[in-house]
Order: C-alpha cells, then structure tokens, then sequence
C-alpha cells in the first residue's frame, strides 16, 4: 500500500501512500455492492428494539449504513443495492429522503427472513454487473473496493472474502512435545491469524447458486459448499482500518474514533 522515498544514501525520508495517487481523479465502476442490512440487531439491544441496527449514529448524523454507502461512492461504485428485513421502512424512508443517493441506491424488501445472505436471491440478474461486492451492513471500513475487485478478477476468484488479520500474543512460552520429550520452547510467540470481515466479492456461479437455493442462507454454508464443489475460493487481506459495529462496546469505540478523526 506504500512507496517509499529514499535519498542517495538509501534511507528511507517519508513514504507515499499509494491509493494517495488517485484520490483526486473521479472513477465510476459499474460493479454492484450489495449492502446486507436484514438483521435484528440482536445483541444491541435495547438500542435496536426501535431502529435497525444499520441506521445506529456512528458520528454526528451519519448512520452506519450511510458511512458504507459514502465509501461505496468515493471508490466509485455507484450501483448499490440494500437488502432490507427488519425495520426496513426506516431504513426505506431514511435513505430515500436523502436525495443524493437517488440515482445510485435500490432498496429491497425481504418478504420473509432469507438469512445473512439469501436476499441477493431477490435482485435480477440483469440488474447486476459481475463481479459484485457484497458486504455486511454493520461494518465501518476503510477497504478499498477498487483493490478487492481487481484481486477478485487477478486470482480468477469464484468468491473472495475480505480476512481481517488478528495477532495474538502469548504471555507464556510454549512447549512443544514428542513422546514426552521437549524438543522446542517458542517464548511469548505472536501468532496472526484470520477472521472473516463479512465483504465478497462473487461471480456469476455463487449469484446463480444463490438463486437456485431461494432459502434461508448464510456465508459460511455458502463458503463449505463452494468448498466441496472445488470452486476457486480467495482471501483478501484487509489492511485498513476496520471495525465490526455488532456490539454496545464497538459502538462506542468507532463513535469515539471517529470523534477524533473529526
């Protein structure tokens, strides 16, 4: 994601940030986004008893959902589809009263609960430009969508998922054994490893999947299927900030970050 300047000497004076290079040239992409925005909002509760969890404030007067559209549009994708369930005449009459989105936002209604993932089931296929991104409706990100895409289509990807990388560190020093032998000691050891950030990207054979089914579905069903039919299945790593608003406690935190960033 960087370049680095060096002098004459070879040491490092200041870097640049790559994406910094079109941050000021107008891009359209005609690939879909698919923003999954059904849910109850379960453990946000009380908060979510009244409104969807994807309309929660993260900052002043933005809502989650509307921190996801903005990105959508700043990277470029500009044909954006909300599958809505649960509360979804405010999510409905929130965003169709903000007349920026007009052109660029569809909103669908599910008729029944079709899962985390089944609603795309809902929208035609001649609506949708492949690859499309699908992403969860309670994430505040800063991927670039320009960069999964391009990944998407590079690695020749039936389905990428966007992984978040977690360290862990260990406090203790750990032993390993061979027929009550110690052959290696690894002190305080950090480990990486990765958590689905709940954004795809997926082709024509996941959509047609997907229609087929026309039921209840979920990601990771999704994922051990293609995984059974030998479907090509990436993992992107994301490098920028990003944060799961599932919970009271990340709703606070992200209310605070973004509260400095301002």
């Amino acid at each position: 994601n960087f370049l680095l300047v060096v002098n004459k000497f070879f040491k490092v004076v200041k870097y640049i940030d790559f994406h910094s290079f079109s941050q000021n040239e107008i891009k359209n992409f005609s690939n879909s986004v698919i923003i999954m925005a059904g849910g109850k909002g379960v453990r946000l509760r009380p908060y979510t008893l009244k409104n969807p969890k994807p309309l929660m404030l993260i900052k002043h007067k933005i809502s989650i959902l509307e921190n996801i559209i903005e990105t959508c549009l700043k990277n470029g994708f500009k044909n954006i589809f909300i599958i809505t369930n649960y509360l979804s005449n405010k999510i409905e009459k929130k965003i169709t009263k903000l007349k920026k989105y007009k052109n660029f936002v569809t909103i669908i209604k599910e008729k029944k609960p079709l899962g985390t993932i089944g609603g795309i089931s809902l929208i035609s296929k001649k609506k949708l430009n492949f690859p499309i991104v699908v992403t969860n409706g309670d994430i505040v990100s800063d991927i670039n969508l320009e960069s999964l895409v391009t990944f998407h289509k590079k690695m020749s990807n039936n389905i990428t998922v966007a992984l978040k990388p977690i360290e862990k560190h260990s406090s203790f020093g750990e032993i390993s054994l061979k027929k009550y032998q110690i052959t290696n000691i690894e002190e305080k050891e950090i480990k990486t490893s990765f958590i689905n950030a709940g954004i795809y990207c997926f082709d024509e054979i996941v959509y047609n999947y997907i229609k087929r089914k026309d039921t209840n579905l979920n990601m990771d069903l999704i994922i051990k299927d293609a995984v059974k039919r030998k479907l090509k299945i990436g993992g992107y790593p994301v490098l920028e900030f990003w944060m799961d608003i599932g919970n009271k406690v990340n709703l606070d935190k992200i209310r605070n970050i973004l509260k400095k960033k301002l």
